[in-house]
């Protein structure tokens, strides 16, 4: 079994090309654990399996690193069409990906051997606390109120985009996902996963995120939480049309046009592995 390990912003990844079934779907959550664990197996945030589909051009099988199922994957969908175009399973520049979370359109705007620029329609997304899954009196989950343990004060906004990820704007450098993201997520009133994003606005054009992903932990980056933590910014604060996003693996574009949210990021491949 041939496996190819990516990055998108240091967020990594493993990628099987599996069209022919080598991996059954019954296994894919216990290969996902083992292969992605950074002590035991190769070691990676996500494992990704790319797979046929009858109404896209190919199909994203997405799993976190503790072997969990997921919708979709920012950076990850990245990686896979680069992935796809360099095995030749695609050869245009405009593509379909089939996903949890509905389709996806890509487009690749540069690419070279090692790493290639693309661009991703994050589609639809929502504020309303019934899809995200929040036990709250309120319609929307905006600027609430949390308190954590240790008697620390938050205000959390959330969205669903692709998956549910809130946002928490701070004023310090300080590692925010190692000190409250486990603790957040697992908060009671959250019925569903839910992901942190510790959101620093710099200026209109410039956010600094550090996130705490669900099934992961810390994260150098994470694209749908990039493009959510852009998304509230843009309804609470003042920002530009294109909004750059420092994450501590380097750097997303979000682009925000009425309804529509777009993503663009470097997808970069790292080694072949032969298991």
């Amino acid at each position: 079994m041939r496996l190819w390990k990516m990055h998108g912003c240091g967020n990594d990844f493993l990628l099987l090309d599996n069209r022919g079934k080598t991996l059954e779907e019954k296994n894919k959550s216990a290969f996902a654990a083992r292969i992605c664990d950074r002590h035991f197996g190769v070691g990676a945030d996500g494992f990704i399996a790319l797979e046929d589909s009858d109404s896209c051009d190919i199909r994203m099988s997405f799993f976190n690193a503790d072997g969990t199922e997921d919708t979709m994957c920012g950076n990850g969908i990245r990686c896979l069409v680069k992935f796809a175009r360099d095995l030749g399973v695609l050869d245009g520049k405009e593509v379909t990906v089939e996903t949890g979370d509905g389709v996806k359109h890509i487009r690749v705007t540069e690419e070279s051997e090692r790493i290639s620029r693309v661009v991703v329609d994050m589609g639809s997304f929502s504020f309303d606390c019934s899809d995200i899954g929040i036990e709250c009196e309120e319609r929307t989950f905006m600027e609430h109120l949390i308190t954590l343990k240790d008697g620390t004060k938050m205000r959390m906004s959330c969205v669903r985009l692709g998956v549910n990820h809130g946002v928490i704007y701070v004023d310090d450098d300080r590692d925010y996902p190692a000190l409250y993201g486990e603790e957040i997520e697992n908060l009671p009133i959250f019925l569903r996963d839910m992901n942190v994003n510790f959101t620093r606005y710099i200026d209109p054009g410039h956010i600094e995120v550090k996130t705490w992903e669900r099934g992961v932990g810390k994260t150098l980056a994470c694209g749908t939480g990039s493009s959510s933590a852009a998304l509230i910014t843009s309804r609470l604060k003042e920002t530009e049309e294109s909004i750059h996003v420092t994450v501590p693996g380097g750097e997303l574009v979000i682009r925000i046009e009425g309804d529509t949210v777009y993503m663009e990021g470097p997808a970069e491949k790292v080694a072949e592995i032969e298991i």
